[in-house]
């Protein structure tokens, strides 16, 4: 039934999946050209509806609620495929926070030198079999990883005669 869904498949409601579709619109805002047109809101809803009408999205069988989104059994591969665009840039955010701990309380490195160190740490993840996607050691991608991080004021930078140190802020040095 393309109606409803598997209790197996993801599911959630509306405005929490609006709110997780809101951070990981301003987490790849860096990543992605936007075009200018509706706000995520109203692109969010027009998705939704659509992703409906190619039964992609239901409602869960175990609710009446139309606020209940959940992935449909016919749905399932397409969801699958969609998540595997974006899961290698979640996977560099990620990788990248996780790295942020070398950077211990009133420790700093080198800008140009952090993104090789982000970078083998992904390397070893992935050879250890921890994500799937090789494309999360991009260089490119790291360093807009690492900006986000300042401009999220995990990170500061500071100038130097030789380059840029970036170091925890205050709030994350333990």
């Amino acid at each position: 039934d393309v109606s409803t869904a598997s209790a197996t498949l993801p599911s959630g409601d509306m405005s929490t999946v609006m709110n997780n579709v809101k951070f990981l619109s301003q987490l790849f805002k860096k990543e992605f050209i936007y075009r200018a047109g509706p706000k995520v809101e109203e692109n969010f809803k027009s998705t939704v509806e659509n992703m409906r009408e190619k039964s992609i999205l239901g409602q869960p069988s175990s609710t009446v609620n139309p606020d209940q989104l959940a992935v449909t059994n016919t749905g399932s591969k397409m969801f699958l495929f969609l998540c595997m665009l974006i899961w290698p840039f979640i996977d560099i955010y990620f990788i990248t926070v996780v790295s942020l701990l070398d950077l211990l309380p009133d420790k700093f490195i080198e800008l140009e030198k952090l993104v090789p160190v982000v970078q083998r740490r992904a390397e070893a993840l992935f050879y250890s079999g921890y994500f799937d996607f090789y494309e999360a050691v991009n260089a490119d991608s790291i360093r807009t990883s690492i900006m986000w991080c300042v401009d999220q004021k995990l990170l500061s930078i500071k100038p130097i005669t030789s380059g840029q140190i970036v170091q925890l802020t205050e709030k994350y040095r333990g």
